[in-house]
């Protein structure tokens, strides 16, 4: 019998054998479900763990909310500072994520690698454990919505520089889908500069779009149109927004925003902003519409938020 969650709800999840500390937050239910990845990531205390919990379930329901998908939000996050054996830690909360039988389904997020979501998977019926796909369903929704600020800016494509800012598998699939469009320049950044270096000399001999490495201590100082944050939340402050010369912001990160003031600073200088449940709903869309809903493709439903994202910059 399926174990059941009354939402919203914080459960904490442990296992002392491997270090296991993970907490599921389960924002909504609908229809008997809700989805969200597992994020990795060393916290500095429990405390914090659990507010990135909560926020990032949060998100994952304005995320379905928006593309009218049948589904709650949910997140779980691994605090990585106690795992003592990685792949046993995945097996213990695939196990424990397996009695609530469909009612938490889950995928890959920010730290959590291929072999992880594997062993997940190896206990657990209800993981998406391919990442490449939900990684360019992403990245689809962040050229949507880039696109859509391109118009709203009155200028031609041919005219538009993009820095990406986070390089991981979200970061990679949107600088290689943004590099497929006829733009003037790419800038990408990452905290390994090697890495931003590789990728850059890539896209140059490939796609022939002058494409700059940016060390991340210098990346707010570009001079580009619109500003691709791929990397952790919380990136968008008062501070960059006042000095940053920006003219929009589209994404893959979760939880862009430093604080709610930041919003009404960003129409305050007319930078044009892409909500990031919105931007980054790519991965949710086919995930829950093909892994849990059973539908053959999501395009449809991906193709939808054309009309969101415009809508969004005309709020």
């Amino acid at each position: 019998m399926a174990s059941q969650i009354e939402t919203p709800a914080l459960i904490t999840i442990e296992d002392e054998s491997s270090g296991l500390r993970a907490y599921l937050a389960v924002d909504s239910l609908v229809s008997g479900r809700a989805a969200g990845g597992v994020r990795t990531k060393r916290y500095e205390s429990n405390v914090l763990a659990k507010e990135d919990a909560l926020r990032l379930a949060s998100a994952m329901s304005e995320k379905c909310q928006a593309a009218k998908l049948p589904c709650g939000g949910c997140k779980i996050v691994i605090d990585a500072s106690h795992l003592k054996d990685r792949k046993a830690a995945f097996v213990a909360l695939g196990k424990a994520l397996q009695q609530y039988q469909g009612l938490v389904n889950t995928a890959g997020d920010l730290g959590t690698t291929s072999q992880d979501l594997e062993n997940l998977a190896s206990v657990c019926d209800y993981v998406s454990t391919d990442e490449l796909d939900l990684a360019d369903a992403t990245a689809t929704t962040v050229e949507i919505g880039i696109m859509a600020c391109i118009k709203e800016l009155g200028k031609p494509v041919s005219s538009i520089s993009v820095a990406v800012q986070g390089l991981g598998s979200m970061g990679l699939a949107v600088t290689r889908r943004l590099a497929k469009l006829p733009i003037s320049s790419l800038y990408v950044s990452d905290l390994n500069l090697d890495l931003a270096q590789d990728v850059a000399e890539e896209i140059s001999q490939e796609r022939s779009i002058p494409t700059t490495a940016v060390e991340p201590n210098k990346f707010y100082e570009i001079e580009a149109d619109i500003w691709s944050p791929c990397a952790t939340g919380g990136v968008i402050t008062k501070s960059v927004v006042k000095s940053c010369y920006f003219k929009a912001i589209c994404g893959a990160a979760n939880n862009q925003l430093a604080s709610a003031e930041v919003l009404e600073l960003l129409r305050s200088r007319n930078i044009l902003y892409i909500p990031d449940y919105i931007a980054s709903s790519g991965a949710v869309i086919k995930g829950i519409s093909e892994g849990v809903l059973g539908e053959l493709d999501s395009k449809q439903r991906i193709d939808s938020m054309r009309e969101i994202c415009s809508k969004s910059l005309s709020n």
